[in-house]
């Protein structure tokens, strides 16, 4: 199974006491997920660092990015398009979301985990039926 990992998701802690659903609000950082993704497309390794939280800042440089989706393109051909981020349901404090994403070769997905601040905390470049 082909599955890239971009950043590690530093997922502790981000289940709440109660294994609830997710705290933040989900449609306010929908766009933010179409954001990042349309970030990865323009190859802007620089802007999708900024939105890093500061686990992911100290794991994941510009040219870490900028080798895993070279790696992706690679393997699955140059980018073709994207659909819209649908919320992975995970509970906890942060929300998870697939973009499915077209390259020349194959079907990916683009998996971003947020803060209700925004701040990245996970980014993955996933075969379409990983969980």
């Amino acid at each position: 199974m082909f599955g890239l990992l971009l950043g590690m998701a530093m997922l502790a802690g981000a289940c709440n006491a109660s294994g609830g659903e997710a705290t933040a609000d989900v449609e306010a950082l929908r766009p933010e997920a179409a954001e990042i993704t349309d970030l990865l497309v323009k190859n802007d390794w620089k802007s999708v660092r900024e939105r890093f939280d500061s686990t992911m800042e100290k794991g994941l440089s510009e040219d870490g990015l900028a080798n895993a989706w070279a790696s992706v393109v690679k393997e699955k051909g140059a980018y073709v398009s994207n659909g819209k981020p649908t919320q992975v349901p995970k509970g906890g404090d942060m929300v998870v979301f697939d973009t499915p994403t077209t390259f020349e070769r194959g079907e990916m997905k683009i998996r971003v985990t947020l803060r209700s601040d925004g701040k990245i905390a996970g980014l993955f470049i996933l075969v379409p039926d990983a969980n």
